[in-house]
């Protein structure tokens, strides 16, 4: 069995249908302190209790190396869309890390020429 690497053109298509499959409205990070961190806890065990699946939350985990230790990155919620955004943040760091390897890669000098 040969495993290649997706082509240019089928990268761009997986990180176009990533974001066209999450929520469109502006995003914006948020810090919950204090009273908001108990608000937040309230919100999630609302979301949860209130899941037409089976008490779903989306979210994001990262596993630490070593140690198999789950650390919580975010969660998305029980939303139509909440599945698709935790799916678009967990694939985002490869995402931009192979956008950032594609911009940084030298262009022959007829593409060069036409900038």
């Amino acid at each position: 069995m040969t495993i290649t690497e997706p082509t240019f053109d089928e990268s761009i298509a997986t990180i176009e249908a990533l974001l066209d499959a999450a929520t469109p409205e502006r995003w914006e990070w948020a810090r919950y302190t204090g009273d908001s961190l108990r608000d937040a806890q309230r919100i999630l065990t609302e979301a949860a209790a209130f899941a037409p699946d089976n008490h779903t939350v989306w979210g994001v985990i990262a596993t630490e190396t070593g140690s198999g230790k789950e650390k919580i990155v975010a969660f998305t919620g029980n939303g139509p869309t909440s599945e698709a955004n935790a799916r678009l943040l967990a694939s985002a760091p490869d995402a931009i890390r192979w956008l950032l390897a594609q911009v940084s890669r030298p262009r022959p000098a007829a593409q060069e020429q036409a900038r």
